[in-house]
């Protein structure tokens, strides 16, 4: 079985647009992975183009080699569109020889641990609301299903804390703590917008809420900052992958600079990379949680990590979404308990219906 035609869709989710990539396979075999969910389109899917090239005639099921061609031949001309060239294209792969063996993606890591994925919901608090109304929103969704929030309780545009904006936010998270009640856990996003002195502050203040875990409390990459923060916090923190700096991150994990790692295959270029992620920090006894800000491709892609990944905690889920994703795709993301099934079938477990269109040759 070789690839032989590429195809890359672009499918509109609110403000930014998914784009996915099917890579069909000489014996009428297909794949579909999603490279990223972004603002600029055009950009990634000329991205994918190029990288159209490298993939003509190759086996799909050799997706170290395809990737290590990627990375080393197209590299220098996909620039910072690399590691979301690499995630789409490895998830497609994936798809297409789950499918045609007729098993799910995460066999090809071992197999599942589990058979359901525990979300956490995302995106539903935006910051400017009252503190009242967010606290209602809060409720809503917990009412929805879910047993894990994640917010960020300050306005957009604010990087560096003000005293007020310290009070609101304090305030919001009470509220919202008092309106779902003991049962539910809440992670507070902080972005980054922390210095040290300021993080351990916060995090003493917010010790009666009983968060979860404070995700990225100072600047991504500030080791020395972390590593102050991480010595003295009264509460767990979580701290998403830097990018393609794979040895910052390594770095965080052995130097035990945070409870959690928050991975995104995005970023990281590709569900491997983050499966390797996750086993690094099981053997540093560290729990892994799953960034997500794309479509239901890239959540199903998301969920063979989760399945095959024992140290692995929770995932991000937009709310919400679930119902137009069901719509969308050929299977039922049904929100229970605060979870969500794996998807059955081989590969990623999707059929997207917006992906009937004839394939064109690269």
């Amino acid at each position: 079985m070789k690839i032989a035609q590429i195809h890359i869709e672009q499918v509109r989710a609110g403000e930014e647009t998914q784009v996915l990539v099917v890579l069909h396979a000489d014996n009428g075999a297909s794949g579909v992975g999603e490279a990223a969910s972004t603002l600029i389109p055009r950009a990634l899917s000329a991205a994918l183009e190029t990288a159209g090239q490298y993939l003509l005639g190759q086996d799909p099921f050799d997706r170290n080699s395809i990737l290590m061609r990627l990375a080393k031949t197209g590299g220098s001309g996909l620039g910072e569109m690399l590691p979301a060239v690499m995630n789409g294209i490895e998830a497609a792969c994936l798809d297409l020889t789950g499918k045609q063996l007729d098993v799910p993606a995460c066999q090809f890591f071992g197999g599942a641990v589990r058979n359901e994925v525990r979300v956490c919901a995302t995106g539903w608090l935006t910051g400017e609301e009252s503190a009242q109304e967010l606290a209602r929103k809060a409720a809503e969704v917990a009412t929805a299903g879910f047993t894990a929030l994640e917010f960020d309780p300050c306005p957009p545009e604010i990087r560096y804390m003000r005293f007020t904006d310290w009070e609101r936010a304090v305030k919001i998270i009470h509220r919202i703590r008092v309106a779902v009640g003991d049962r539910i856990d809440l992670i507070l996003d902080a972005k980054g917008r922390f210095t040290a002195p300021e993080a351990i502050a916060f995090a003493e203040e917010v010790l009666p809420f009983r968060l979860l875990y404070l995700q990225d409390p100072v600047p991504g990459g500030d080791l020395n900052a972390l590593e102050k923060v991480r010595r003295v916090s009264p509460i767990p923190m979580a701290v998403r992958d830097y990018g393609s700096s794979f040895a910052t991150l390594r770095e965080v994990i052995e130097r035990q600079l945070a409870d959690f790692i928050h991975l995104d295959c995005v970023r990281l270029g590709g569900i491997s990379r983050a499966r390797e992620f996750a086993l690094l920090a099981e053997s540093w006894f560290m729990d892994v949680t799953l960034h997500h800000s794309g479509g239901p491709v890239a959540w199903a892609a998301n969920a063979q990590i989760a399945a095959a990944a024992p140290n692995f905690l929770v995932a991000d889920l937009p709310y919400p979404v679930t119902k137009s994703w069901s719509e969308m795709m050929n299977a039922s993301f049904e929100l229970k308990n605060g979870c969500l099934n794996l998807l059955s079938g081989g590969g990623l477990g999707v059929e997207c219906s917006a992906l009937r269109n004839t394939p064109q040759s690269v």
